[in-house]
């Protein structure tokens, strides 16, 4: 059996719901809570995603890494989301200032989880494909291109955004023509207009789900008959009490076929992902 995972940041399980996105709920699908995580953020979600491994041990802590030496990264956030200064400066301006000083800040990457000695899905399968997934394989290139669209004004970042998912789509049918055996496509369309959107202008926020539901019919459309297609989020999107959008604690998950499990917690997919592909290569 392959697997096909679409992996949707910030999918709301209520949005889902109440919108009757069909293709997106699938033969099963529920939510679990992640608020057991100190920060519900997307790179630690999915480094817990891949490995099923806690943060204390895969050791990813923010969307940039500087140092391979914990410590160094830990002051590095302090210093740059503490200080008033640096806090406010953009992402793109502050790598050029970092790599001007002879440094490397980048996103946080497979070397990484290889160098503490975690194995992720991918290394249990033969022909994995991997498209942008944070922790893993994303580059710094969309950071660089949301921070420098951000300074244009809301249009422009919004614009950006849906250029993005345009290019991460045509990426998936590009690359699922290749012979492959687990698949996982990372999209944050639903999570970067809910920063935005998300309790203010819900028509956005429908039209992006909307999108995401017709993107999960036409991949179902075109996927071998011995797929396990599993729509997955990290967390889910809210308001705060105070009227801002934020990070839920809901993660969305869906199944095309009932496999006779259910994830409790975030850390069970990966486990989960290498039982099946194990299955399969016996």
């Amino acid at each position: 059996m392959r697997i096909f995972i679409l992996a949707v940041d910030g999918l709301e399980y209520d949005l889902v719901k109440k919108w009757h996105l069909s293709n997106l709920k699938q033969e099963v699908f529920g939510w679990i809570d992640v608020s057991s995580f100190r920060k519900i953020l997307t790179p630690i979600l999915w480094a817990s995603f891949i490995t099923g491994k806690p943060p204390e041990t895969h050791g990813v802590t923010s969307w940039w890494t500087l140092s391979s030496i914990s410590w160094i990264d830990r002051l590095f956030h302090l210093v740059r989301y503490r200080s008033p200064v640096i806090k406010h400066i953009p992402d793109w301006r502050l790598r050029k200032m970092v790599e001007f000083l002879g440094l490397d800040i980048r996103p946080p990457q497979k070397s990484d989880l290889q160098e503490r000695g975690l194995l992720t899905i991918f290394d249990c399968a033969s022909r994995p494909v991997a498209i942008d997934v944070p922790s893993y394989s994303e580059t710094a290139d969309t950071r660089a291109l949301y921070a420098r669209a951000m300074e244009g004004g809301i249009m422009k970042y919004e614009n950006e955004i849906w250029r993005v998912h345009k290019r991460r789509i045509e990426e998936i049918w590009d690359k699922l023509n290749l012979d492959w055996d687990l698949f996982m496509a990372w999209v944050d369309l639903c999570d970067q207009m809910g920063h935005m959107w998300m309790g203010k202008n819900m028509l956005k926020m429908l039209k992006a789900y909307t999108r995401i539901d017709r993107l999960a019919y036409r991949i179902k459309q075109v996927l071998p008959n011995d797929t396990l297609f599993v729509i997955v989020s990290d967390h889910g999107f809210g308001v705060s009490p105070d009227g801002y959008p934020c990070h839920s604690s809901r993660a969305f998950y869906s199944f095309n076929t009932d496999m006779g499990w259910r994830p409790e917690g975030i850390l069970d997919y990966a486990g989960f992902v290498r039982e099946v592909l194990l299955k399969k290569s016996a």
